[in-house]
């Protein structure tokens, strides 16, 4: 059996509620619209239940300074530039014709960020502080070298031009749990803290070095101590599945998961409908599907687990302690 489509799916829960089919998923009204509504918000739901194989993914990114940027006297910033060097190509911004300095040192640090943000370099975020006339320059992880220099042509006790180590880096734009993190350039693999340690270990930011610990703060890692150097990382986590909105759109879930996906949908859309009785009987039928679902998906799981047989443990162990490729060094 084939996967069915964001329509497919919806048109069979809307025949078994005697509906008519939809022609196309977009811009659905009525019934149609809350079904459709009801698979996404099940796919959610099947996301909490188990590691689901097919939303295995890996990310390679790499460690890269900060730009910090701090205004100190914008009356003495005229004509003055800004050069960061991103990814091997060198940007600038020069004061009177992409940035007013004016009015204030927080009113021209915003000026200078807007300026940033809207040079043509890609992968970039640019952050401002105007209570502290702080401009941060971040490199998206993934990326190549990163921001590697940066410098101006004002004076020193004016602008505060500056690279520095930093410890945050963002998390993919489908994570949604973490498996491991690993530093391929050190050969180790980091071992999971929490940021509270962090700060506790490192409240003035200034302990740098080679990473041993991670946590996840926010939308970011945050890594321990402060990369003091370029580190390839390689992270491997569960995504979030994707969102179905065209008709022709494919579930991320396994096909495992379709029909218990199917059956707690009509549950919820026999509810909508006041029929508690064949909403009952649907829930169900989901619990059983589900069980099955779980089962064969860790089946499979084990599979692409690595199994030690160093203790002559049984074949049905889960996973082995963590080890590295052959290649390497020891």
């Amino acid at each position: 059996m084939a996967k069915r489509s964001y329509m497919e799916m919806t048109n069979l829960i809307l025949r078994r509620i005697n509906e008519d089919d939809v022609t196309t998923t977009v811009s659905m009204t009525g019934k149609a619209s809350i079904v459709g509504d009801l698979i996404n918000d099940g796919q959610n739901m099947l996301f909490a239940e188990s590691d689901w194989y097919t939303l295995y993914k890996e990310r390679i990114f790499q460690t890269s300074d900060d730009v910090v940027i701090v205004v100190l006297d914008y009356s003495n910033l005229s004509s003055k530039a800004i050069t960061i060097t991103y990814n091997g190509t060198s940007y600038t911004i020069t004061e009177g014709v992409d940035f007013d300095a004016t009015i204030n040192n927080r009113t021209t640090a915003q000026a200078i960020a807007t300026a940033l943000d809207a040079l043509t370099w890609s992968q970039i975020i640019v952050q401002v502080n105007t209570a502290s006339s702080t401009v941060v320059v971040k490199a998206d992880p993934q990326n190549n070298k990163g921001l590697t220099v940066a410098s101006t042509t004002a004076d020193s006790d004016d602008l505060d031009v500056s690279l520095s180590n930093n410890d945050t880096y963002g998390l993919a734009n489908d994570f949604g749990r973490g498996i491991s993190l690993l530093d391929f350039t050190n050969n180790k693999s980091l071992a999971p803290s929490n940021f509270k340690t962090f700060d506790d270990s490192n409240p003035n930011l200034s302990t740098t070095g080679t990473p041993t610990h991670y946590s996840i703060q926010g939308g970011n890692y945050r890594l321990y101590p402060i990369p003091s150097g370029t580190n390839i990382m390689l992270e491997k986590y569960w995504k979030e599945p994707l969102t179905l909105t065209a008709s022709t759109d494919y579930s991320e879930l396994p096909l495992e998961a379709e029909n218990a996906l199917l059956k707690w949908v009509e549950s919820e859309i026999w509810l909508y409908l006041n029929n508690s009785q064949k909403a009952q009987l649907m829930g169900q039928k989901f619990v059983h599907l589900l069980e099955r679902a779980v089962e064969t998906n860790d089946n499979i799981l084990d599979e692409m687990k690595v199994v030690n047989s160093t203790y002559f443990a049984p074949l049905s162990t889960p996973i082995a302690f963590p080890r590295f490729p052959a290649h390497y060094p020891r």
